[in-house]
């Protein structure tokens, strides 16, 4: 059936032609405000979200290092990530009077949760121990810290992680010569180690 829009045909729909174009338009507000609300919505929640982790960051942004030995005040300190011992040291009162930092690295980055233990002068062997040593004054490569390992020989911050990383993830050395499987420790290396260190 052919429709011919003519002015008759518009005078007798007018009613029903308007009523057509009032719902037409209704709905495209009614649609216009549903985009507009869920863009709003995603907006608050894309911010909430933004709030929430820069929120989760700040407040993971700090270390906990047990600062010990030859230190005016040892203690728990608290940290901004990257610190050094040397900040530890000063969040701990200093040295002492009788500290010996002959094979200290001051400059090696702190770890949460980490034992920094500074030696003191006439007790160098009970000071390197600590708590993760053996009563021969060697470092225990099972549970040194990694300022701990950094007093030994050739061992710098990024040794003495891959260190760490090693028996986390491959579990504890069951030898001393094990040190050898560790990435960068060689025959050499492990030859001016040996005699200070067990297991």
């Amino acid at each position: 059936m052919k429709i011919s829009f003519t002015k008759e045909y518009f005078d007798d729909n007018r009613e029903k032609i308007m009523k057509t174009l009032i719902l037409l338009i209704v709905l495209a507000a009614a649609v216009l405000v549903f985009l507009l609300k869920t863009g709003n919505e995603e907006q608050v929640k894309i911010e909430k979200n933004a709030v929430q982790a820069a929120e989760k960051t700040e407040t993971a942004e700090s270390l906990v290092v047990d600062v010990g030995g030859a230190v005016n005040e040892p203690q728990v300190v608290e940290l901004k990530p990257g610190s050094r011992v040397c900040d530890a040291i000063d969040a701990a009162g200093g040295l002492a009077e009788n500290a010996d930092i002959t094979e200290l690295n001051r400059a090696a980055e702190v770890t949460d949760g980490e034992k920094v233990y500074i030696p003191a002068l006439g007790n160098k062997a009970a000071a390197e121990k600590g708590g993760d040593s053996s009563e021969t004054g060697k470092i225990n490569i099972n549970s040194a810290s990694s300022s701990e390992l950094q007093t030994l020989t050739g061992i710098g911050p990024a040794k003495a992680e891959d260190i760490i990383d090693y028996r986390e993830s491959s579990g504890k050395f069951k030898k001393i010569e094990d040190l050898k499987k560790v990435n960068g420790i060689g025959d050499k290396t492990f030859e001016k180690l040996k005699d200070k260190i067990t297991v």
